[in-house]
Formats: C-alpha cells, structure tokens, sequence
C-alpha cells in the first residue's frame, strides 16, 4: 500500500504550479497534518517504520507520483536550525535562502496540530447563523444547536448532504477511490441513520485498500458529543463488535488493523454496555489483552495504545496502568520488549488516562533521563501537562517546578522535549486558574520563567513560550481574579506586542507572537493586527497568522473585517486565502460566503478550486451546501476536487463541534512518525 505524508498534498494545494497524484482516503488536506517529512528530520531522529507490509490484496488506483513535501505554510522560517533539512524551493524554483527552511520543531507544526479545538469553528459559525446566540460566538453549544438556524441545516443534512453521500459511495458515481472514501467519512459524520452504518461494515470489505480503511475510520466517526445525537449502545457495541473482528484477524491488511482500533478509541466515549457488549471497561480489557500481542508492524500497537488512551478514564484499572507505566520505563509490554515509538505512545496514553499523582513521577523520571528514547521524552513532556491538570494543585506546582528547574540546569536537552515542556507549563496554569489556586505561578514562578523565555530564551523555544503566554491569558481571561494573575496577564500581553513588533525577527516568528496574541484575546493588539493583514507588501504567511489572531479575538468590527474580505480574493496566495476565511468563520462573518461562491465559479486550476472549497467548509455557511453537492456530482470535475466537496460537506454537517479526529490529534507527539498515524493525521 501506498504511503501518503500528509504534506505531499498541501505541496500540490498550496502551490500552484506543482502537480502530483499524491492522495488517499479522499479529501485529505490538514497540513502539516502533524506528520514530519523524510527531509526535515533532525539526523538525531529515530528512524520512522516502513510502510506496513501487504498481508492483504493490494490497493487498486493510479500509482502515486512522490512528491516533495511543503512546509506547513511556506515563508520565512524560524531562524536557525538543527539537522540538515532542505530548504524550501518556490514554485519558480528560485530558492528562498536560508530564511525558508522549516524544521519539526517550528511552532507551526503544534498549532496546527492543535488548532481544531483552540479555534472551535462550530461555535462560531452556529453563533452566526442563529439570533439567539452572542455576537461573538460565546453560546453553549445548546443554545446554538435548538435555534431555527440549527435546525434548518440539519433538514439540509437530510436533504441535501446524506443523499449526495449516499450518491457518491457507489464506486459508479465515484469513479475514483478517493471520491468514495471521503464520501464514507463525510456520510458517517452527518447521518443518524443506523442503517448506513451496515453500509459503511460492507465498505470495510472493498477490495480497494484505501475505501476500505476509511470505512474502518467512519465507524469510529460515529460518535456524537450531545447526549441527544447519540446512537444507542446496542448500536454502538455492535460496531465495536465488527471493528474487533477486522482487528483480530491477521489476514487483514497492517494498516487496515490500525484504523479498525483507532476506530474502536473514538468511540471510548460513547455508550455502551448493552447485551451485546460489556460495557467500556469490556473494550479496555479488551484492547490490553491485544497490546500482548506481538505484530508485524508497531503501527497496530501503537494504534491499540491511541485506543486505550480514548477510553474513559474509569474504565482504566491500576493493573493496565502498571502495563503501560512498565512500557514507558522499561520497555516492556507484558512479555514483549517494545521499540521507543510504542513506549512514546505508552507515555501519552498515560497523559491522558494515568493516575495523576503516580503516573506524573514515573513521567518525570522518564523527561530527563539519558537512558529514555528521544521520543519517549517527547512524549512525557506532554504527558506532564496533560496528566498533571489532574493532579492537585500542590502536586501540579511540584510538577512545574521541576520542569522549570530541569531547563535552567539544561537536563532537557532535546528541542522538542522542552518546546512540549513549555506548552505543559501553560496547561497548569490553566488548571490552576480554574480551581482558583495560584501555585503555579506563584510557588513554581512558572510566570517570570515564561517572560524569560520569550524575551531571552532558547532561539528555537521563544515562539513556543509565547504560545504557553497566550493559552494561559486565555485561561485568566479579562477578568483576573487574583492580583497574580492579572499582574502576570498585563506582563504576558506586553511582551507578546513587544514580539510582534519586532521588525528583525523572522516571520514566522512573528506569526507565533500574533497568534499567541489571538489566544490570549488581548484587544489592544488588533490595531497592529489589522495593519498586518492590510499591508500587501508583508509577508502572506505572517498576514495570515495575523488574521488568524483577529479571528481569536472575535471583534467583527468593519476595521477588522474589511482587510480580511480583502485579502481572501487577493488570488496571490492560496494560504493567504487559506487564513483568512478560517479568520471570517472565527468571526461570524456570514458575508464571506457571497465572496468564496464567487471565487468558486471563478476558479479554473484544480488547486483554487480546492482552496475554495475548503474555505466554504471552514466557514460553514448551509449556503456552501448546494455548491458543494453540484461539484461533487459533476464527473467532469477532477477527482481530487470532487473528494474535496464530499470533506467539506462533512465538515459543514458534521453533527459534533469539535471534529472527532481531535481526539487523537490533540496533544500527540506528531515527531513519533508511523505510517498510520501519518495518515490519519491529514484526513479532514
């Protein structure tokens, strides 16, 4: 089976000129998808699995040209480097400089790993179209989903979206893999029919490869966050039932397996136990007893360890925490010695499902010692900020404390590994903020050391510091409730403008700054905000970003708004456009539909269309719907295109408000590279 980089196809989307037959599981298009290309891995880096072996018929399709991977957005990079990447060629194929190199650990290729729930795009776009709502995209996800609006999109789902799906899933209407793939998982986001869910087990046997794995992620992507949406368990346990059968079998392809137990994770969360399954501490038992299980390949492993990591934490005994405990600090899973790739997924398993007190001393154990693989330390950087939000407040002010001490002794010597302790940081001072304790900032002065680092820190570290900054603010908010924090808030904001307005520094650098800003919801930067984005002389990836950052804000003011709608129909960049219609739906701008329907019947290249395309979705309008339904039934249209309408016909239906390929994404250690992971990593 072909292997895909998630950025193999922004190349293609996101310059134009370039061509490449680069795609699979229809509509990919994340970018950078978390995955990091061959070319920009530091020599000290282990060295990625090869693709999956074929146990299983081959993948039917055209054969997929490479292509050279992009970075994340283009543009200057982040000042100096480690390793050797490539430095980035422009579509002319004059070579940028030195500037335009991109390496991991570019503060790029967190946030757009993460960027689903920080943006929270579903909020917005139901703020707007329903009156009910505040003017900024502050309503319970409730009140928006019971507004005429809502439910009028919803009558277009069944309408118009479902039939269309339903339409391009026969591989006679498809007519290409991709086409019907994204058809499978765009149908298994919006329907709440349990039929189409036998529809989607029988794509699970396709003889293509690629349909065939997307079927085994769409049951997955049945879940639902409200109550009201849900399937019931009996339903659900019976695809979890079928997702256990494909994982079981070993005449299955590898990476097949893997979606079957990725499958399986994202519904952790959903109901269970009826009298066709045991409940969810059933399906933990389940997943650990095939964790024992020696494999071809570490992709099922580490896609079994992902699983268990959705699972309810109550579900999770002490016995199956000491499993994974045992792979992060020996190597071991039961009886199986494992590579460093599986103990870097252990690692965040325990981030997610650890016991916050015991887990986070083993976690610290692991961060600073030599003996620990790179990755594994990557990934108990992680863990330390995901699990000790958990903990209690003196137990996450030892924890910060020790992460501050360990950078100022240099015992974290990996750039990665301190770039997530930084983020970690910030994920304790949220925690402290909402239980009203101060010992984070206060005790472990994790306040002054993150100024530091932003004004004097590590070169590769300061954008990093500046996004902790800005999620903490966020977590204080514009009314701080203790004089520690506000002080430390008036003190964060200002070194974020200082940074913005920092002429020499790259531009990309820049864009950490301005998007820090955008987090921490700091007004007073708008000004200088809106000048970026307005200037057509600067930088498009810098604009961008600075778009993006007034999206966060959420003042739609005609200041702001104007230069935005101005830039989207610029034509001169594609990621450009890419920023700022995300930027518009942050801002509830309805009026951004009119202007990307425009550019649509405009569009004549495959790579605008695309770009249009995925711009429609971000801003979520049910005015995107029938355009999207045109295009993806018109078989004239390249298949790439027409895959692309059915990602954004999923995203505009999509029931959830936070699209549940999240759950992976959120926090994981996109540097531990497999095969699957990368995959799904880029799916929209």
């Amino acid at each position: 089976m072909r292997r895909i980089i998630a950025t193999a196809l922004f190349a293609a989307l996101a310059i134009p000129g370039i061509a490449t037959d680069a795609r699979a599981h229809g509509g990919i298009y994340v970018g950078p998808g978390g995955a990091v290309p061959p070319n920009l891995r530091e020599p000290s880096d282990p060295v990625p699995p090869p693709p999956p072996p074929q146990s299983g018929p081959p993948v039917t399709g055209p054969p997929t040209t490479p292509t050279r991977p992009a970075p994340p957005m283009g543009g200057p990079g982040d000042g100096p480097t480690t390793g050797d990447p490539t430095p980035f060629t422009s579509p002319s194929g004059r070579r940028r400089g030195a500037k335009a190199t991109i390496t991991p650990d570019s503060w790029v290729f967190w946030y757009e790993t993460n960027k689903t729930s920080l943006e929270d795009l579903k909020h917005h776009i139901y703020a707007m179209q329903g009156s009910n709502n505040g003017p900024f995209g502050t309503s319970l996800p409730e009140a928006g989903a019971h507004s005429g609006v809502r439910h009028a999109t919803r009558a277009k789902v069944k309408l118009d979206i479902v039939p269309a799906l339903l339409w391009a899933i026969d591989p006679k209407n498809a007519q290409h893999q991709d086409v019907e793939s994204a058809a499978y998982i765009g149908l298994s986001k919006v329907t709440d029919d349990p039929r189409h869910i036998e529809l989607i087990q029988r794509g699970v046997a396709s003889k293509n490869g690629v349909t065939a794995e997307s079927c085994c992620l769409s049951l997955g992507l049945l879940r639902r966050e409200r109550r009201e949406d849900q399937f019931s368990a009996k339903t659900l346990d019976q695809a979890r039932a079928f997702l256990f059968s494909v994982l079981e079998d070993d005449k299955q392809l590898a990476r097949k397996r893997a979606f079957a137990a990725l499958g399986i994770g994202l519904l952790g969360d959903q109901p269970a136990g009826s009298d066709s399954g045991g409940g969810a501490a059933a399906t933990t038992a389940h997943l650990f007893r095939l964790l024992e299980t020696k494999y071809s390949t570490p992709d099922i492993s580490v896609a079994l360890l992902l699983a268990v990591s959705m699972q309810p934490s109550a579900a999770i005994m002490a016995d199956q925490r000491e499993l994974l405990r045992t792979a992060v600090t020996k190597r071991r899973l039961g009886k199986l010695d494992v590579q460093d790739l599986v103990a870097s997924y252990a690692a965040l398993a325990l981030g997610r499902i650890g016991d916050p007190e015991q887990d986070t001393r083993a976690l610290q154990r692991v961060l600073t010692a030599r003996s620990a693989g790179l990755n594994v330390r990557r990934s108990a950087a992680i863990s330390l900020g995901t699990l000790g939000k958990r903990a209690s407040p003196e137990r996450r002010a030892e924890i910060a404390g020790d992460i501050v001490d360990s950078i100022n002794r240099r015992r974290l010597t990996d750039q990665t590994a301190l770039n997530f302790a930084l983020i970690s940081l910030a994920y304790l001072v949220q925690a402290d903020v909402r239980s009203e304790h101060t010992g984070v900032l206060g005790d472990a002065r994790v306040g002054k050391f993150l100024l530091k680092q932003v004004e004097d820190g590590r070169y590769a570290a300061r954008t990093y510091a500046a996004l902790s900054l800005g999620l903490a603010c966020r977590a204080i908010g514009d009314t701080p409730r203790t004089e520690i924090y506000g002080e430390f808030q008036s003190n964060a904001r200002q070194a974020l403008r200082a940074g913005l307005r920092t002429a020499n520094m790259p531009k990309r650098a820049r864009g950490a700054y301005a998007v820090a800003l955008g987090i921490a919801r700091d007004q007073r930067s708008s000004k200088d905000l809106v000048a970026l984005v307005a200037d057509k002389k600067e930088d498009d990836e810098l604009r961008g970003y600075a778009a993006i950052a007034l999206g966060h804000i959420g003042v739609a003011t005609k200041q702001v708004l104007t230069p935005i709608r101005e830039a989207l129909v610029a034509r001169r960049s594609e990621k450009l456009r890419r920023a700022t219609a995300t930027a518009l739906g942050l801002l509830t701008d309805s009026g951004a539909v009119p202007i990307l329907l425009d550019e649509l019947r405009r569009a004549r290249s495959q790579s605008a269309k695309g770009q249009v395309v995925i711009a429609l979705a971000k801003v979520g309008d049910e005015r995107a719907i029938q355009p999207l339904v045109d295009m993806l039934r018109n078989t004239k249209e390249q298949e790439l295109t027409r895959a692309l309408a059915c990602a954004g016909l999923g995203i505009v239906g999509d029931l959830n408000w936070i699209r549940s390929f999240a759950r992976i994404s959120n926090d994981i250690n996109y540097r531990a590279s497999c095969n699957a992971i990368d995959e799904v990593l880029s799916i929209l």
